[in-house]
């Protein structure tokens, strides 16, 4: 998960896409592991919904790894990704 997560930040926007694309295929198991490396890599995912090259993928990827759905439409991508980090910071305090 650790190189997965590095590669989120790579200068190359189909880098970042594929990483969150193998993480999407992981789902529900990074959930599963050791929670500070879940920690991580939902971070990263939560980073990535403000790069517009990518947040499509990384709002699929959230929603296969943690198991949430917003409610709000993909059409208001900042406003799905405000509720996003919402719900991470809820999460995060819980």
């Amino acid at each position: 998960m650790p190189v997965l997560t590095h590669m989120l930040s790579d200068k190359d926007a189909s880098v970042r896409r594929r990483a969150i694309t193998c993480i999407g295929w992981l789902g529900r198991q990074i959930s599963q592991t050791n929670n500070h490396h879940s920690n991580q890599v939902i971070s990263a995912l939560i980073r990535c919904l403000d790069d517009p090259a990518v947040n499509n993928a990384a709002l699929d990827a959230l929603q296969t790894v943690t198991g949430e759905k917003m409610s709000v439409p993909r059409t208001s991508p900042e406003r799905l990704t405000k509720q996003w980090q919402k719900w991470w910071k809820a999460e995060l305090l819980g």
